[in-house]
């Protein structure tokens, strides 16, 4: 396996695949080291994100969720135990009216991985201050850039209900103080992975 110039590296519970905790950053820098004995995606172990899945000191908690056929299943995955499943964006969801964009503006965010950061009051009106955003790589909170180069603003995690891109689900809902999705962004850090798979026809996405 490939690394680049590192420090001793500490062991991330991914197989085999070090990173340098003394910079900060990993060294996702190779494939699988089991190769095709662990299944035929040689980067299954990083969710097909060796690049954006950055996690310098193994704490930060993942909010994964995978899509077909119209439906939405998640759980958060914390320190290496998974949470129950869990439906979102139940609906109705709106589609994309950036033309030639499926993702485009009002239309559901791209497959990818995403931090999610608390809205901050300079955003002005809407969700309250606090909310938890999915932001790309560099951007404010909330605003993510397409494959195809639009630019996305005011994506945020809320209770069910209507999304024009948000994530919607129920543990996004509190009205006596905060939610779940808040409390895993504020006590551990919080990415989101977006991933779309295959279904049969008709069933939904499931773990």
């Amino acid at each position: 396996m490939q690394r680049g110039p590192s420090t001793p590296p500490r062991a991330t519970g991914y197989r085999a695949h070090p990173y340098n905790i003394a910079i900060g950053l990993p060294d996702w820098q190779s494939r699988d080291p089991i190769a095709e004995k662990g299944g035929i995606n040689l980067y299954d172990y990083c969710y097909d994100s060796p690049m954006g899945l950055i996690d310098p000191l193994g704490l930060i908690a993942i909010m994964h969720c995978l899509r077909c056929n119209g439906q939405t299943t998640c759980r958060f995955e914390v320190n290496g135990s998974n949470g129950a499943p869990f439906t979102a964006n139940a609906g109705p969801n709106d589609q994309s009216i950036t033309p030639g964009d499926p993702y485009g503006v009002n239309g559901p965010i791209p497959p990818g991985t995403y931090n999610v950061l608390p809205k901050p009051a300079s955003q002005g009106p809407g969700f309250p201050p606090g909310t938890p955003s999915i932001t790309g790589p560099g951007q404010a909170p909330g605003t993510i850039t397409t494959p195809n180069g639009t630019t996305r603003n005011d994506l945020r995690i809320h209770g069910p209900g209507h999304s024009q891109g948000c994530v919607t689900a129920s543990c996004a809902y509190n009205p006596d103080g905060p939610n779940a999705v808040e409390n895993m962004m504020n006590t551990y850090g919080l990415q989101l992975i977006m991933q779309d798979v295959k279904c049969c026809p008709g069933k939904g996405p499931s773990f």
